[in-house]
């Protein structure tokens, strides 16, 4: 009776552990599936936001930063197009971190390389070898978006 008794009970913890083991695995799944998806939502929106491609940054915008991307966008003059096509190197946009703050949030910084920035007030582009950007993000039915209400700017 004792060797069936402690058979069952190994069996149960076994059972129990393997359950618990397998919770585990499905949290931590999920957990990178979250972190994959929010790391390709910023990922997409660098390389399209520091290369001037509005309209795809514009997929991996909220609705209320799509007025800024236009605005931004309108300023685009063609020296600048001029200036940013003559660059020997291409821009460079790297992820230096992404911390989330919830589950529905996360702030991302990144490092660019070679940016063009057009200045209106100057009216000439400038090329800034060196910056430091970040941009808050959001997810919204089930997506990670940028979310830039007031624009853009460099932390530097």
């Amino acid at each position: 009776m004792k060797k069936t008794l402690s058979s069952y009970l190994i069996i149960l913890l076994v059972f129990a552990s393997l359950l618990f083991s397998c919770d585990q695995i499905n949290y931590q799944g999920k957990q990178t599936e979250k972190n994959d998806q929010l790391e390709l939502a910023a990922d997409s929106f660098g390389l399209s936001f520091f290369n001037w491609q509005y309209q795809k940054a514009a997929k991996w915008s909220t609705e209320e930063s799509l007025k800024w991307l236009k605005l931004q966008a309108s300023q685009i003059t063609q020296e600048d197009v001029k200036t940013f096509n003559e660059q020997p190197e291409g821009v460079e946009v790297e992820i230096n971190s992404i911390n989330t703050t919830s589950d529905t949030t996360a702030t991302v910084t990144y490092e660019i390389h070679n940016y063009v920035v057009n200045n209106i007030l100057t009216s000439s582009p400038t090329v800034i070898p060196d910056t430091v950007y970040t941009v808050n993000m959001v997810k919204r039915h089930g997506k990670w978006l940028t979310h830039l209400p007031n624009g853009i700017s460099t932390d530097e």
